[in-house]
């Protein structure tokens, strides 16, 4: 990571908000589709995912907000898709997606969440190599975390939760939309 810093590589740009509200709301129903699939893994596989979600959403509101939602999607951008799919694009972009997203899987510690990281780390990693920029990625990763951290204390079911989520930001997103239409009409 340090190297492509060096080189001067663009790491962040300033995203689009026609574009960002699309991306959000696929990465927001693809976090719902996953959460939907992997809520079918057998209990066997699940007990050590729930230990995980505890120990993720034990520091209080405020503090699993901060790193769970913030700190952590943000670290796992810059490693998995600025450095290790930047270094793995000179070999070939399908490879450097696929491989990315499932260390990105792997790294997660169990089934339930290395299958749920591996969809989401392969829609990251798209579009970090379409955009040649990671900004998208850390947005939508924080959105869903984000979203995550606050269903997980709702006490809302989290297909409901997420849902929920989706069509909030399916309205925000028409309704700027619908505003854009009237105002070049």
């Amino acid at each position: 990571m340090l190297i492509l810093w060096r080189r001067k590589a663009q790491i962040i740009k300033v995203p689009q908000k026609e574009v960002i509200l699309r991306y959000i709301q696929i990465g927001l129903l693809l976090n719902l589709f996953l959460t939907v699939v992997i809520s079918y893994v057998p209990d066997n596989y699940s007990g050590s995912h729930e230990l995980a979600e505890k120990l993720a959403l034990s520091g209080g509101l405020w503090l699993d907000m901060l790193t769970t939602g913030l700190l952590v999607p943000i670290t796992e951008e810059l490693i998995f898709r600025f450095g290790i799919l930047k270094a793995l694009q000179k070999y070939r972009c399908t490879y450097a997606i696929v491989y990315q997203a499932l260390l990105f899987g792997v790294l997660h510690g169990n089934i339930v969440q290395s299958l749920y990281a591996f969809g989401l780390g392969l829609y990251f990693g798209y579009l970090a190599v379409k955009h040649d920029h990671i900004t998208y990625g850390v947005i939508i990763h924080v959105t869903i975390n984000l979203s995550s951290v606050l269903v997980g204390y709702s006490g809302i079911d989290d297909t409901v939760g997420l849902f929920g989520l989706f069509m909030l930001c399916f309205f925000i997103s028409s309704s700027y939309r619908i505003a854009i239409w009237y105002k070049n009409r």
